[in-house]
């Protein structure tokens, strides 16, 4: 197959991801037709989405066994009769393989030539005398929905009483396929075509894409997310891909149309009727469904139920229910944005005075100032006003763009500038963090003062620039209180506070916390200190000390204050570090059930990874990836840059658990190249734990150690452990205690023993390290002894699966070093069933292997002994114990052997006395773990 460069100077196998289904189909539609049969597949999908990619394989595949006849409609050549006649192309056997053009002249001049002296059945008998006698014939007709319909008319012909004695192929690739195929007679006709609807591409297909064009491929959740904003459409991706650095997050939330997509889709547009092409500007426009009543009110041209079925049948716009009101909309984000880039300036502002006509507030101050060319003093007071409004509502991304609106509208440049940096803060608390990072420039060009500096904090803080942020805000807090502006200064303060816990300052944290509940009578303002001062009070103390802290809060998660949700994340994050793994769950999800978006943006990012970690604990293995998934929206949409580092070490250490390997370590190349870029050590600390995490998971335990050893080299990490350490603690511990370094495993159970907490993780991993100290140690009897106490552990607050299963695995593995072969083999057994319901299969692998090389060596031992079993046993005896061992119950074995059950009690009594095995059980595990099985 013919290759290409990406952008990286690789060799790439050509334009075409996925499609492997249709490729398959092509391929053996093929076969057929060389056979000497005529097949017809139809191929659609709207634009872009690699109609003639496949057409181009085709012809790549194919083209030294068929004749090809290529005709490919053109805009300019629709209208003019037998024009895809006269711009056809003919290659195959005949010519060598070369390529032979259409006859000469220009297509108007031959288009009347064949009006006045030939039929369409004459022209399409020209084009057969043409071809090599019995030479199969493959038809390629790419964009059929521009190729003049009396070409298609004659091009017919040859799928019909004409097709060509060799077989015949053809692929018709249009985005309207039923306006073709009656053109082409395809439903007249006895051979039905196929037809394939093209979708976007998976997320999968999308990383291939992406791996073709040269350029790193990013993890899984990051391509899904560019996946998701156009839809998975092959031109869209590319586009993208040409354009953007893959290096940032804000890439992949919602990317910036590059020119030469825009350039495309006007492009594309244009071979639609005009009114077509109006109704997709009003909807580029309008950004958001509209019916068609409505669009015939905004659009300049009437705009018929036709035209928009058009639409739908080329895959451009779809049809919904709303309130029981049929709505036509675009199909996503990218499709919006490049149409709207691409409408000329004087007909968009036409269309956004039409929609401010049509519309109510506040859709109708949007678009009168899109429409508006000049400013408009009472406009942007009522912006202003409606802004105020919704934001003491606490609706402040509606408040955000009335805010930014009103400073494109507003007369003095002084009040411009003030709105501009409210409508940013405004955004960032209504967690529109990307819409807020590309007004960064132009807050940097306002002048010096408080405003500017809280704006540039929270930009920071948003940006994973915690260290630039706790700078711009110390300065906004300080020049507020010289001002005397004490109201002011509490939110800035409020705001430092929950930086500085970025930071890992609590005992600062908690100071700013305290002078923003002292100044302020905001509600949102003193909920984000009282969120900051917990955290700051378990960076100090730990998470029981954060949790005491919040002692104010209902029990019941349902009724605590929509206001103070923040502060129950918190109680959530601290009540799973201190193992009360239930009561975090039930917290954590009345935060993102019920929590509406306030002043600090990352709460629910920060809810959902907790929840993650909670989930995956407890063994909801499935749900732990669920919440991961939407943690990667959120933080797509709403997040800071240091979230996705965190998330990528969660996504890491599940995809490791569950033996996909390859995209653990994507995973962690992404955490921890997103936590280079920030400027304190949380995103670093966290993808530590993460890396450690998977290493413990793959029994590299040297590795474990190193990385916890650089971990706590930087000073400011020492609260994060504090904080954290019943996260990463155990699997330190254990990892010292395999590799014989007793002392370090003993001050890790130290550690682990000062946690504060309730529920079974803590009592269990507590246990599980002493076990594996006193295993290090040489002491087996305590080792049994306490593996098995942890084993024992019950209680509220939820059971932690893995530690267990890992536990029970250890335990198999100790007593087999004991000597007690059958004891160790049983737990082994039960810890690969319990990472077997888990989905942990290299664990359950590794439980299998020592089960194995316990086998192995017991056959090796008790050899002589099983012989001599064996030989005591009768023939009858032998028989039984041989079906025993394979399962059967005494009713089955007695029919097979035609005898009664009670002989075969009778016997069964025998082989035990015999044997000395006490039980069936025993019985039918010696002979599976003997040779007798085989």
């Amino acid at each position: 197959m013919p290759t290409r460069r990406g952008k990286a100077g690789r060799e790439t196998a050509g334009d075409l991801q996925g499609r492997a289904r249709e490729t398959a189909l092509l391929s053996a539609l093929a076969g057929e037709a060389l056979r000497g049969e005529v097949r017809v597949v139809v191929l659609s999908g709207p634009v872009g989405m690699g109609k003639t990619a496949l057409v181009e394989r085709a012809a790549r595949t194919c083209g030294r066994e068929f004749t090809v006849l290529r005709s490919t409609g053109l805009p300019a050549w629709s209208a003019t009769p037998y024009s895809g006649l006269v711009r056809s192309t003919l290659s195959g056997t005949d010519s060598g393989g070369g390529e032979e053009t259409g006859d000469g002249g220009s297509p108007e001049a031959f288009a009347g030539t064949l009006t006045e002296r030939t039929t369409a059945i004459e022209a399409a008998r020209a084009l057969l005398g043409r071809l090599r006698p019995g030479a199969p014939l493959l038809l390629l007709l790419d964009d059929a929905h521009l190729i003049d319909a009396a070409s298609l008319r004659a091009l017919s012909l040859l799928m019909a009483d004409e097709s060509p004695p060799g077989g015949l192929l053809t692929v018709v690739a249009t985005e309207r396929p039923d306006a073709a195929c009656e053109l082409l007679g395809l439903s007249a006709t006895t051979h039905g075509p196929r037809r394939i609807t093209l979708q976007g591409l998976s997320t999968g297909e999308a990383a291939a894409l992406v791996e073709a064009e040269g350029v790193r491929v990013p993890p899984e959740p990051r391509i899904a997310s560019l996946v998701r904003w156009c839809d998975g459409n092959p031109l869209y991706l590319k586009a993208v891909l040409d354009h953007l650095a893959l290096g940032s997050a804000e890439a992949f939330g919602e990317p910036d149309v590059p020119p030469s997509l825009t350039a495309a889709v006007a492009r594309w547009s244009q071979t639609l009727p005009e009114p077509a092409r109006h109704a997709l500007r009003v909807l580029a426009v309008l950004r958001a469904p509209s019916t068609v009543p409505q669009l015939n009110q905004i659009a300049e041209l009437p705009v018929a139920t036709r035209d928009l079925e058009l639409l739908a049948r080329s895959g451009a716009v779809r049809w919904s229910e709303r309130g029981g009101v049929p709505h036509v909309e675009l199909v996503h984000r990218g499709q919006r944005e490049a149409l709207y880039r691409g409408i000329p300036l004087h007909v968009r502002q036409d269309v956004h005075r039409r929609a401010a006509r049509a519309l109510a507030p506040p859709e109708r101050w949007r678009h009168q100032v899109a429409a508006s060319d000049a400013y408009d003093a009472p406009l942007a007071e009522r912006l202003l006003r409606a802004a105020e409004q919704e934001s003491r509502e606490g609706h402040f991304s509606l408040a955000a763009r009335h805010t930014l609106d009103a400073a494109r509208v507003a007369p003095d440049g002084a009040d411009r500038q003030a709105a501009l940096l409210d409508g940013v803060r405004l955004l960032i608390f209504g967690g529109e963090t990307h819409a807020a990072l590309r007004h960064r420039e132009a807050v940097l060009r306002t002048p010096a003062g408080p405003l500017r500096s809280e704006a540039l904090g929270l930009m920071s803080m948003v940006a994973g620039r915690g260290a630039a942020a706790s700078r711009y805000l110390t300065a906004a807090r300080q020049d507020f209180e010289r001002s005397g502006r004490m109201a002011c200064a509490a939110a800035a303060a409020a705001e430092l506070a929950v930086v500085q816990n970025f930071l890992a300052r609590g005992e600062d944290a908690c100071a700013s916390a305290r002078f923003a509940l002292a100044h302020s009578a905001s509600e949102s303002v003193s909920a984000t200190a009282g969120y900051a001062l917990a955290l700051g009070t378990a960076l100090t103390g730990g998470a029981a000390a954060g949790l005491a802290a919040l002692g104010h809060l209902p029990q019941d998660p349902a009724q605590v204050a929509t206001h103070d949700m923040e502060t129950l994340t918190c109680r959530g994050m601290f009540r799973g570090l201190t193992g009360d793994l239930q009561g975090a769950v039930a917290d954590l999800d009345a935060t993102l059930y019920h929590r509406v978006v306030g002043r600090v943006p990352e709460s629910n990012v920060t809810a959902l990874v907790h929840c993650v970690w909670t989930h995956y604990l407890l063994g909801e293995w499935h749900q732990a990836r669920r919440r991961l998934a939407i943690a990667f929206d959120l933080a797509d949409e709403h997040g800071r840059g240091a979230d996705f580092g965190i998330l990528h070490g969660l996504s890491a250490i599940l995809h490791t658990s569950t033996g996909r390997l390859k995209e653990a370590e994507a995973d962690l190349e992404e955490s921890a190249a997103l936590s280079r870029n920030a400027d304190y050590g949380a995103p670093a600390f966290h993808t530590t734990v993460a890396q450690a995490a998977v290493r413990f998971l793959l029994g590299d335990h040297r590795e474990v150690v190193a990385l916890v050893t650089a971990l706590r080299r930087t000073t400011s990490n020492l609260p994060r452990a504090l904080l954290y350490g019943s996260w990463f603690l155990p699997i330190v511990g254990v990892s010292y205690a395999r590799l014989g370094r007793v002392g370090e495993a003993r001050q890790a159970l130290d550690a682990l023993r000062g946690i504060a907490g309730d529920g079974p993780m803590l009592a269990m991993t507590r246990l599980w390290l002493e076990a594996a100290v006193h295993e290090a140690e040489g002491d087996q009897a305590a080792a049994v002894a306490a593996y098995r106490a942890a084993l024992a552990v019950r209680g509220p607050g939820g059971d932690p699966r893995p530690y267990r299963a890992l536990i029970r695995r250890d335990l198999g593995s100790c007593l087999l070093r004991t000597g007690d072969n059958d004891g160790g083999c049983a737990e082994l057994r039960g810890a690969a069933g319990e990472f077997t319901a888990l989905g942990a299969h290299p664990l359950r692998q590794g439980c299998e292997e020592l089960l194995r090389e316990a086998t192995a060596a017991a056959r090796v031992e008790c050899g002589p002994r099983c012989d001599a079993i064996w030989a005591a046993l009768t023939s009858r005896e032998r028989e039984i114990a041989e079906l025993v061992g394979r399962g059967w119950t005494n009713n089955e074995i007695a029919g097979d052997l035609f005898i009664s059950s009670k002989t075969v009690e009778y016997h069964l009594r025998n082989i035990f006395v015999k044997s000395g095995f006490p039980d069936r059980k025993r019985l039918r595990d010696w002979y599976q773990d003997t040779d007798r099985a085989s």
